[in-house]
Parts: C-alpha cells; sequence; structure tokens
C-alpha cells in the first residue's frame, strides 16, 4: 500500500527547511569555491573520490565524520564549519564589460595549468561569480590584475556576452593587442575581425562544459589574418582544459551541435539509466554511483582504443543480456533520435548566428 497517503503534506516544510544533507552539501561546494578549487583538485588533496564529492555537495547522499574530516583538513577549516547555514549567494563581483583577460598571462609557462583552468573554465560561462575567485587566485599570484580599462597588451581573451564583443575586440586592439581569441557565443569572425580590426589577427573558438574538469572538447578557427602560430597560441590556451581540434568557421555549427550540446544528450542518458537501475530494483545512490563510473570506464576505453562499433561488438554477446538491450534501443530509434538532436542543435546554432 502506498503510505504517502497516510502521511501529512510536508511539501512546504521540506521546501522551507532543507535537509541536514543538503546544508552540508552547501556548505562543502561553499567552501571549495571560496578557496578556489576545483572539485577535482579537491578530491586530490582530500583523497576522496571526486564523484563521491559531487554527490554530497547535490545533496545526494551523507558523508560520513570521517570524509568530512578528510574535506575539512584539505580546505583548511575546522568540520563545524560544515554545519553552519549556507551564506547567501553573493552577487556576482565581475561586470561584464571588464572581464577582460589578457592572455599572455594564461600562455605564460610560469602560471599553472590548474590555475588556468578555473579561469578559464569560469570565463566560458560568462556570468558566474566565480569568476571573481578565479581571477582573484592568479591576481594573489601577482600575475593578473583585475583593471576597470584594458591595460597594454600584446593579446586578449574574448569572454564577454555578445552584446559587449565589439567593445571588448575593439578595446583591446586599441590596448595594443595583435591576436585575439573569442569564446563569445554566435559572434562570426567577419564581426570579430570588424571590430578589431584588419591588423588584429582573429581566433573564434566553440569550447564545451566539461572544460570544467579539464577534460573540454574545443574547436578553433582563425581569421584571414591568423595564421599558424595564432592558432597555435589559441590551442595552447584551450588545451590547458581538454582537448582541441582545427574546423572551418563553416564547421563551427556542427560542432555546436555535437560537442557544444552534446554533454547535455549524455546527461540525459545518464539520467535515464540512473532511473532505469532503479526500476531494476537499485538503490537510487547505488545506481547513480554505478552509472557515473559507467561513464567513466567507457570513455576511457574509448579515448584508448577507439573505434566504437568494435568496443560495442565487444560487450555484446550473441543471444546475450546486451544483445537483448541493445535491440531494444534499435526497435526505439535511439540511433535515429541523436541523429536528430545533432541536427536539431546544428540548425538552431546557424539560426541563432544569423541574429
Amino acid at each position: 500500500m502506498d503510505n504517502a497517503q497516510h502521511q501529512p503534506d510536508n511539501s512546504s516544510a521540506a521546501s522551507a527547511a532543507p535537509s541536514q544533507e543538503s546544508y552540508v552539501g552547501q556548505r562543502v561546494r561553499q567552501l571549495r569555491i571560496e578557496s578556489g578549487w576545483s572539485i577535482r583538485a579537491l578530491a586530490e588533496a582530500s583523497g576522496l573520490a571526486a564523484n563521491t564529492l559531487s554527490l554530497i555537495e547535490n545533496g545526494k547522499i551523507s558523508p560520513s565524520v570521517g570524509t568530512l574530516h578528510r574535506a575539512a583538513q584539505a580546505l583548511g577549516v575546522a568540520i563545524t564549519a560544515f554545519f553552519e547555514a549556507p551564506a547567501p549567494r553573493r552577487e556576482r563581483v565581475l561586470d561584464e564589460r571588464v572581464a577582460w583577460l589578457v592572455t599572455d598571462v594564461l600562455a605564460d609557462p610560469q602560471v599553472g595549468d590548474d590555475a588556468k583552468h578555473r579561469v578559464l573554465v569560469e570565463l566560458t560561462h560568462g556570468a558566474d561569480p566565480l569568476v571573481a575567485s578565479a581571477l582573484v587566485l592568479l591576481q594573489k599570484k601577482g600575475r593578473l590584475a583585475v583593471v576597470a580599462e584594458v591595460p597594454p597588451c600584446q593579446a586578449a581573451l574574448i569572454a564577454v556576452k555578445p552584446y559587449d564583443v565589439a567593445a571588448a575586440c575593439g578595446a583591446a586592439a586599441n590596448a595594443g593587442a595583435t591576436r585575439l581569441l573569442s569564446i563569445a557565443a554566435g559572434i562570426a569572425i567577419a564581426a570579430l575581425q570588424d571590430a578589431a580590426g584588419p591588423e588584429v589577427a582573429v581566433v573564434r573558438a566553440m569550447p564545451n562544459t566539461p572544460a570544467l574538469v579539464g577534460q573540454g572538447a574545443a574547436a578553433i578557427c582563425g581569421g584571414l589574418t591568423a595564421g599558424d602560430a595564432d592558432l597555435a597560441w589559441a590551442e595552447s590556451i584551450l588545451g590547458s582544459v581538454g582537448s582541441v581540434v582545427r574546423v572551418p568557421e563553416s564547421q563551427l555549427d556542427a560542432v555546436t551541435g555535437l560537442a557544444g550540446s552534446g554533454p547535455a544528450y549524455l546527461f540525459l542518458v545518464a539520467e535515464a539509466l540512473i532511473d532505469a537501475g532503479v526500476l531494476a530494483g537499485l538503490s537510487r545512490a547505488n545506481s547513480e554511483a554505478l552509472v557515473g563510473q559507467l561513464f567513466v570506464g567507457s570513455a576511457a576505453l574509448l579515448q584508448q582504443r577507439g573505434d566504437p562499433a568494435q568496443l560495442r561488438a565487444m560487450v555484446t554477446s550473441p543471444g546475450g543480456t546486451t544483445a537483448a538491450g541493445v535491440r531494444a534501443l534499435e526497435e526505439h530509434a535511439v540511433r535515429s533520435a541523436f541523429l536528430e538532436a545533432v541536427m536539431a542543435a546544428t540548425a538552431r546554432s546557424a539560426e541563432l548566428g544569423k541574429h
């Protein structure tokens, strides 16, 4: 019998009073962010699994005292800090109009990859208050200054909202930049070149969100004045948070539909697999843990060996369980659905680029 019908309706109370797991998770996230750490960095420092930390931060699991003790030691705080009520979300410190990043800082070998990673991925998201903490990290190292106007520079990363791109390019060019890398969505090379001037080498890029964990997949293309050295420079920056391929600008919409939107497709698959595990009788926590590792392990195999069709065949024994599952997927046209998803996202990207 469904016990829900015998229970009082506490939905409003529940939303007003988050669980202890939720409070603890929010505090772990908040303290990690304030320390300028990625989940991966905290995992390495504490010896905890990154997946475990992610589940804790999202309120999915209740951490043990030992787990919190290790996280607290790594963050340099008392364990009691995790049980304090989360502070209100801070307003964004950096205005988009001054979110300029002189990229000879990012290209400087004296700046570690982790610092480059934090700056770049936060700028990729443009409107996140973590931009400020990431920039402050480099500022404290004496490698970066956050200023109201673009200082004299040789190169610049354009990471602002589309309506600010022209002004950003012009200001950077006026400050002496001879090359620009833009990660602004939907702004064509021609528009970047017009704003920067004919003497500036312009490179346009399309990154994606796995750059948040140093596993991004980005594509770049250069303008008429961008040479191989300019493209190599752009690759060195984006390469600090993942892999980079070169494509003609005409293919950037396809990159957007595949790699830019692709993480959402895979996360949707992950959601469905987790729900399927629960439906088959697993606890949600176990299903989430298994699916998370399923994606990590499968991705590692694909990266090492390539040929997804062959890898799928390795798992699919004739008349076996996997064959039955794959048959069900094919009967529901899953392969066709992915083809249509990529084509629809590609078409939408092209449509948005015209405005």
